[in-house]
């Protein structure tokens, strides 16, 4: 199995991503000029998604410097089931940035989760 080719392709589709929510952030600064906390913090919270997907992209196209031009099909399965997971998880990042503004919301959300899970 060829883990390098997996790891390069991933890095390179976790920097696209990444991209795509930096070019998201700088549009929401430019077109919403009303700077309130709310705004404020989804922009610092698409920011630091993006950042953290270009890292993660640095990381995996590290490891996977030196591939193999091969693609079987257990690579590209693993490559698919993979890329949609960290996709999805990249994604779903500023949303848990804003869940999480204050260590006093965060607090209340574990209270409240625990609270329905014991029902």
């Amino acid at each position: 199995m060829n883990y390098r080719f997996v790891l390069k392709h991933l890095g390179l589709l976790m920097g696209v991503l990444g991209a795509s929510v930096l070019m998201i952030s700088a549009v929401d600064w430019y077109c919403w000029p009303d700077r309130t906390v709310g705004g404020l913090a989804g922009i610092k919270a698409l920011v630091a998604t993006g950042l953290l997907g270009w890292l993660v992209a640095v990381v995996l196209l590290a490891f996977g410097r030196r591939a193999d031009d091969y693609l079987g099909r257990r690579e590209a399965l693993l490559l698919v089931s993979i890329s949609w997971v960290l996709g999805a998880a990249l994604s779903g990042l500023p949303y848990f940035y804003g869940l999480f503004r204050s260590p006093k919301q965060c607090i209340r959300f574990v209270i409240s989760m625990h609270a329905t899970l014991r029902r």
